[in-house]
């Protein structure tokens, strides 16, 4: 199986109308992206685990949309196994949707480490696991449902 040594980062500007110069604006999120979604492999032996589809999206887009709404849209995504599919999703994404910036770092995980730029966050609002078949089925469902906790964007 591929693995590859180095993150993307993706600025998501497209995600929200205002681009204001707040902290928020400032700090980069950084998503760990990069295993193998074993326990889950009824989907990911043809993708990666971050790129199985609630609706019509990928995980990992939600994810990043939620974070896009609270104003934080550059994005720090660690890759490993099938990141092509990653990159070719994203790349063409917003090649068809805004201006895109891709720029590749071989250390930016250490380099924010040694720079004390990590951030801890408590999170309080909705969270699922999707490890196995069964929670993504059921995150579908919630989706379908148009009931689901962590879509608090508009489109």
């Amino acid at each position: 199986m591929e693995q590859e040594e180095f993150p993307i980062a993706i600025n998501l500007s497209v995600f929200t109308e205002s681009n204001s110069k707040t902290r928020r604006s400032l700090m980069k999120v950084v998503i760990l992206a990069g295993g193998f979604g074993t326990r889950i492999s009824e989907e990911t032996h043809l993708k990666p685990k971050p790129m199985i589809e609630i609706g019509d999206k990928p995980i990992l887009w939600h994810i990043m949309k939620l974070y896009s709404s609270y104003g934080f849209n550059e994005f720090i995504i660690c890759l490993g196994y099938k990141s092509h599919v990653i990159k070719e999703y994203f790349s063409n994404y917003f090649l068809n949707n805004s201006d895109v910036t891709f720029n590749f770092e071989n250390e930016p995980l250490e380099n924010l480490a040694r720079d004390g730029q990590f951030m801890e966050f408590k999170h309080t609002g909705f969270w699922q696991p999707m490890d196995t078949l069964k929670d993504k089925l059921y995150l579908q469902e919630i989706w379908e449902s148009q009931k689901s906790p962590w879509k608090n964007w508009d489109q």
